[in-house]
This record gives structure tokens, sequence and C-alpha cells, in this order.
């Protein structure tokens, strides 16, 4: 049956409702950019250049194309209507005939001047500006009705003399801001133009330059736009393509920079970002530093976010822009049995199928972020850094022989057991409980060894802030003044030489001899404070296998080098723990050198890794830190 197509009542009250969603800082440069790219593209190519023109001594943003130019009725039909498009292509994912009006209502509602020239000779002068009594937007009409005027060969631009044609675009801005050259935010960083243009162009058609001129640059310069892929590609340690369900990824690893000497490049995309790639434009560009975080963790890419930059590039006949050119979203003609009663892109599918095919060189950022804690040295400080303030090492109340009273609650220690002054056995408070444990009931025969006896016994017990052990029994005044402002009352302080030196051994690479340690986890040399583990031990294999299982989608061979170290760090970490709390523990009377030696012997630090949640949450937790939720992780 025959249709009567609707009509528009308001067409400003129209345009001013879709514009909600447009930039009125970056809208109006990208509509703008795109007709002059494709005004050159119709002669084979030319230049597009962002100037400033003095108008009423106010700057006003100007753009010039060498394009093929409008001739005066072509400009009334093309500027007077709303939905037309010099562009053939009329589909969903062409070119609306909207997003220019749009964009230009909202950023410069003062006025937007066109002046075009299809060949020497014939130019004509046109303008959109809005109705200061109606509030109408559209094509300025002179006293006889007419809305544009003729125009002299001599009043064009030289960019425009040289090529013969082209088209001259100028915003005279709004009544609160006529300078349209500078950003409304008057805190924004120079060089915004030439920004916003390399943020949203992935890359620039064959044939055309697109430049920014001096007046409108930092260094007042004529500068070049190359697009968003020029730059990354010159600055890309690596990249490469994925190609995904439904679309093609590309990425891009960045030379690694050192944060304090790293500098932003100005005027092109930061580093760092995912994004959607549609007919060369960006959309939806997210940074890892300004919210992006957690996309960017879906890809994957949970360290090194900032050297990372991923392009989702979908299917073109399976998406469409808004009109106003902003977001991208799901095509309503797309096949029924893609994602349906879906509209907006799907990302986190995307995301979770690149985080199995993780192209090795971004899969190795995890490893390389993981180094540290690989040598001897490296755990141990790891560990104390771990260990700084856990209360888990914090005090014990003094030990007292059971006889029909309870022993003092932490709550009732006397002046000499300040828990600030409780920490882990030091090399002093070792000597002194040693030397008691050779040499007690000798001192105890005069008044000069009990008088020492005591001495040793309470440095055997305590230990300043500082590392050293006390010489009178009671803290001197100015300690508390040296106790570290982040150490909480009642939590211990540990020292990286109070940890011992883990050293690690497997019959795979003939460090451990056949039968040794045999299914131990670990033995303890007192008297060179080294903690000798056994790498093949069954619990630890299993950890290894645990972690490796619930990232079974990921590269094998990044899964089980990293599960591997954290298993190491892990159980390091609870041994030395162990290994200081016992100490702690053994200084009481109660624990004579043979008993005191039994908690460390390889059955006692068996027994103590033998059943442990917290490992095992731990290293979950470490791995899911670096290469995200696992495959089998809960919910």
């Amino acid at each position: 049956m025959p249709i009567a197509p609707l009509t528009v009542h308001d067409s400003t009250q129209l345009l001013r409702r879709i514009a909600l969603d447009v930039d009125p800082e970056t809208g109006p440069l990208r509509e703008l950019t795109m007709n002059g790219i494709q005004a050159c593209q119709g002669v084979g190519g030319g230049t597009v250049r962002w100037t400033s023109t003095l108008v009423d001594d106010v700057p006003r943003l100007t753009v010039i194309d060498q394009g093929v130019g409008m001739s005066a009725s072509d400009a009334v039909r093309y500027l007077g209507k709303i939905g037309l498009s010099g562009q053939l292509d009329t589909g969903l994912g062409a070119n609306h005939g909207v997003g220019g009006r749009l964009s230009l209502l909202l950023a410069s509602s003062s006025g937007v001047r066109y002046r075009t020239w299809t060949r020497p000779g014939r130019g004509a002068e046109l303008a959109l500006q809005t109705d200061t009594q109606t509030g109408q937007f559209g094509l300025a009409l002179d006293d006889r009705g007419r809305a544009h005027s003729p125009l002299a060969w001599a009043d064009a631009p030289d960019l425009i003399r040289q090529a013969g044609h082209g088209t001259e675009v100028m915003l005279l801005g709004r009544p609160d801001h006529p300078d349209t050259t500078r950003p409304a935010d008057p805190d924004a960083a120079p060089g915004h133009i030439r920004r916003a243009l390399n943020t949203r162009f992935a890359e620039l058609p064959e044939g055309i330059e697109v430049e920014v001129d001096g007046p409108l640059e930092p260094d007042g310069l004529l500068a070049r736009v190359d697009g968003a892929r020029h730059h990354l590609n010159e600055r890309a340690q690596q990249r490469g393509v994925v190609r995904l369900t439904h679309a093609t990824l590309h990425w891009w690893l960045l030379e690694h920079q050192s944060p304090t000497t790293a500098t932003p490049a100005p005027g092109h995309l930061a580093g760092g970002h995912v994004a959607a790639l549609f007919q060369n434009e960006l959309y939806d560009v997210q940074h890892a530093r300004r919210g992006g975080f957690a996309r960017m963790s879906q890809f994957g890419i949970r360290v090194a976010q900032d050297r990372v930059c991923v392009w989702v590039q979908p299917d073109a006949a399976l998406v469409a822009s808004s009109p106003s050119r902003s977001t991208l979203a799901l095509r309503p003609d797309r096949p029924e049995d893609l994602w349906p009663g879906q509209a907006a892109l799907p990302w986190p599918l995307w995301a979770a199928e690149f985080a199995r095919r993780m192209p090795p060189a971004l899969a190795q950022l995890a490893l390389d972020a993981d180094g540290d804690g690989e040598s001897a040295q490296d755990l141990r400080r790891m560990a104390a850094k771990a260990l700084q303030d856990d209360p888990g090492l914090g005090p014990v109340p003094r030990y007292e022989a059971s006889g029909g009273h309870h022993e003092p609650s932490l709550g009732s220690l006397e002046p000499l057991d300040d828990p600030e002054t409780f920490i882990p056995e030091s090399a002093g408070v070792r000597g002194a409980r040693q030397t008691l444990a050779m040499f007690g009931a000798l001192l105890s025969d005069s008044d000069e060894g009990r008088a020492e006896l005591r001495r040793l016994e309470t440095v055997s017990r305590r230990q300043r802030p500082d590392g050293d052990a006390t010489e009178t029994p009671r803290a001197q005044p100015e300690a508390p003044e040296r106790t570290p402002r982040r150490q909480r009352r009642g939590r211990a302080t540990v020292h990286e030489r109070d940890l011992p030196q883990p050293r690690w051994i497997s019959v795979e690479d003939q460090t451990r001899p056949v039968g040794y340690l045999e299914d131990r986890v670990a033995s303890y040399d007192l008297a060179t404070n080294e903690l000798t583990i056994n790498a093949d031990h069954r619990l630890y294999r299993a950890l290894v296998r645990s972690l490796v299982s619930e990232h079974a989608g990921r590269r094998r061979s990044v899964v089980e080098t990293l599960a591997g170290r954290i298993a190491r760090r892990e159980w390091y970490l609870h041994l030395a723990a162990t290994i200081l709390r016992s100490k702690q523990l053994a200084t009481s009377a109660a624990w004579d050198s043979e008993a005191a030696a039994s908690m460390h012997s390889p059955e006692a630090l068996t027994g103590a890794l033998a059943y442990n949640t917290a490992i095992h949450t731990r290293a979950r937790r470490a791995m899911r830190s670096r290469l995200g939720a696992g495959d089998n992780a809960n919910p």
C-alpha cells in the first residue's frame, strides 16, 4: 500500500535532542575534517588545513580544503537539508548527512560561514546560524530571500587558489565563547586540535594531507596530522593482528619508558588504550589510566597496560555508527543468530577470545613483571616487605610455667614486654639466647653471673625498634620516637637480615641428591641461617598444577612459568614466617636447644605446609592479578 513519508515539525528541536551525545569540542573537528577529506577524494587528493582567521578582531577557527567545491545551488541543497549527503552510499554504515549540522549547532550557534569555489571565478558564500528570535537553526537569508551571494576569485584563500577549487568553513562560536581557536576548557593542554584529530582518525586516505596551521600549535609551526596508527607503528616494539569471531584485532606493544623519564607525545593518542575501529576512525577509546583498566584487564592485559594498545575492528556489515558519529552499535539487520537481543558491541566475548589466544609478546609481559623474586636476595626482600607488620608475627604473652595460675594475656603484659619491642630474632638476640643455653647454669653461681644472666634473658626476649639488642631491662626514653610511623602497636617489624637464605634444590637440575629430603618439604640450618627447599615435593607440584589448571586456556608455557614462580614465592614466605615465629617461641625456658631445633626439622616444616589454605588463596590471587580470572574461577 502507498506510504506517506513522515515530516519533521521542528528540525532544530530534533537536532538539539540528537546532539545530546555530541562532544562540542571534537565533534566539529571530526565532521569538518571528514567533509574536507571526502571533497579532496573527489578530485584525486589534496590538503585539508585548520587555521585561524580574524573576524571583528576575534580569532575564529577555520578549515580550508582543496576539494571539488560546491556550486551555489549544491551548497543550498546540501546545507539546507538534513539527511542529505554528497556521498553515493546511503546505507547505515555511510554518512548520514546529519552529523555536521549536529556538531555545528552545538559548537557554533552564532554562525558558520561557508565560502566555496568550484573553479576560478565561480564562488559562493553562505551561512548557517541561529535566529535570535525564533531559535531556529538554518541557512541565513538576505533581504531578497537568497541564501547565497557571489564571491570574487581574489577573495579565495591561497590554499584554494593553488588548487583552483575548494571550500572554506569558519566557526563563529557562541555568544559566551566567540574565540573558537581556544578550547572551552581553559585548563586544556595546548595543541588540542591536532591531538583530537590524531585521536579520532586511525589513518588518513592516500593522497590526502591534513594540517594544523602554526597559530594553533604550541610551537607556532605548521604541523601534520598523521593518524593514530602512524604514531603507534613508530613507537611499537612489536605489533600484530589477530582474527577474532566477526572482528579483527590490531595490537601494539610500545617500547618501555621509565615512569620518571617518559614524556607524553604532544598531539598524539597516548599509549595504553582499547578502542573500536570502524571506517578508519576510532570509537569508544578507553585509556587504562583513565577508567579503561577494567576493559584492558578483560583482554588479559593486567600488567604494563600503558605499553599496550588494542583496536578491535568489527566486520563492517555488522555495525553502524550513531548519527553523531560518537558511538558504534550492532546493526539491527545483522544475522539473527549473532548476539540476539544485544545492541552494544560484544566486548566481553572478544576480550575472552583474545585472552585465550594472546600473542607470545603480550603473554610474556606477565612473566617480565613477575621477574622480581627469582634470586635469593629478591625473595628475602619480598618476604620482608610482605611480612612487615604481619599480625601473625606480633607479640605473644611471656611464657610462665603452669602451676595453678593463668599465663598473662596480651592485655596484661608487663612493662618489659612492650609489644613494640617484641620483634623477630636478630643476630644480637640469637647470640644472647645461645649464651644462655651454654653458660646459663654456670652464671647462676655468683652475684655478677646472676646479674649478667638477667641481662641476657632480657636481651633474648626483647629488641630495640632499630634492630639492636638493648643493654638495659627497660627501653630507653627515645626508643618510641625511633619507632617507624607506619608500624602499628602490637605488630612486628621484619628485617631482611632476619629471614633465612633460600636455596631451592631438585633432582632434575642435579642440585638434590636422590634420597635427600625425600618427601620432605625443607630443611633449615640455624648456624648458616639457610633454608633448603625441595622443589620436587609433591605438595609443591600439586600447588603448581592447581594454578596451571585454573588458567588452562592461556598459553601453557607462560602459565607454567608464572605458576612456578608464584608457588616458590608463597612457599618461601610461609616457611620463613614459620621459622621466625618458632624462634620467638624458642626463647622461653620451656624450649631447650634440642626442642627448639625440632621445630625447624624437615618433618616439622613439612607439617607446616601439609595443609594451608592461605598459601593456595594467596597464590591464586597472585595468578589472577597477572592473568585475570581463571577459566574455572568462581564468579
